[in-house]
């Protein structure tokens, strides 16, 4: 008789760990339908049952995946604020290569079947109001440096940014060029504009 995973274990939080790496890894590269919580199971050799004891379905295994990848991003970030005196130029660049490694990792499957899971798209949603603020605050300090232009609304061209984004998807252009040049291209193109002539010449010297 197989006996339930101990939910206060060391032995589950590692296992949990590990399913939730492997997911990741399946979710990005090959799109989230085609991944079936027998693959997952079969990849790390443990038992479907053990699986399910964990991860009640796979949207809540799906979620936790995007949840960790948010909490690496986050993570990443505060290390670098933490290393020392960057200037908003400095970050922006920062964040800019961030998410061109990640996208050179993710498949446009996994992108455009994101949107059918409601609890991961509300948790997306709700995580990125959160951020709103220190956006606010990152901007008014760019500003205020003289890196970023004063007569923009950057709340506006946050959400104009995304709708690009998701434009892009729903009208084949990923399909067609592939996420990373996509993002590429639509963030240098909203970077540039918002910078002043002394934030774009500091670009350039960093590029």
């Amino acid at each position: 008789m197989t006996s339930k995973v101990d939910n206060s274990s060391d032995c589950r939080v590692l296992l949990s760990s590990r399913i939730i790496d492997k997911a990741t890894e399946m979710f990005l590269t090959k799109g989230i339908k085609a991944v079936k919580m027998d693959d997952v199971a079969n990849d790390l050799s443990i038992s479907k049952r053990t699986l399910y004891e964990i991860f009640c379905n796979k949207e809540m295994l799906l979620l936790h995946c995007v949840q960790r990848m948010r909490r690496t991003r986050d993570e990443h970030f505060k290390c670098f604020k933490e290393s020392g005196q960057h200037t908003e130029i400095e970050t922006i660049l920062e964040f800019y290569r961030f998410q061109l490694r990640l996208t050179s990792k993710i498949s446009i499957k996994f992108v455009k079947e994101l949107q059918k899971y409601p609890t991961v798209v509300q948790w997306l949603e709700e995580s990125n109001r959160e951020k709103k603020a220190e956006a606010k605050s990152f901007f008014e300090q760019g500003i205020k440096n003289g890196y970023f232009r004063k007569d923009v609304n950057y709340e506006l061209i946050g959400e104009y940014a995304e709708t690009a984004i998701s434009d892009s998807m729903e009208n084949g252009l990923m399909e067609k060029y592939g996420i990373q040049e996509v993002f590429q291209n639509i963030t240098m193109i909203y970077v540039r504009g918002f910078c002043t002539l002394k934030g774009i010449e500091e670009l350039e010297k960093m590029q």
